[in-house]
């Protein structure tokens, strides 16, 4: 007897725990998106003229900017 006991448990445990396993799963899905659009084009590049050189033998070397005791220059 004691054999059909634990047989017909285990059958009643099978039973109930096929059917939760072949339940279908429920995805999340989550979806963000940026979209950024320019339709105006930049500014044309500025043209700067060369100043003369100061003297023979020296080279002109365009700006170079940093900050000093007067400020950004």
């Amino acid at each position: 007897m004691s054999f059909f006991l634990g047989f017909r448990r285990l059958f009643l445990a099978a039973a109930l725990t096929v059917p939760m396993l072949t339940l279908p799963v429920a995805h999340a899905q989550i979806a963000i998106g940026i979209g950024i659009s320019v339709h105006v084009a930049p500014p044309a590049l500025p043209v700067y003229v060369q100043p003369p050189l100061p003297a023979p033998g020296y080279l002109w070397t365009p700006g170079y900017w940093s900050y000093g005791d007067a400020g950004y220059y």
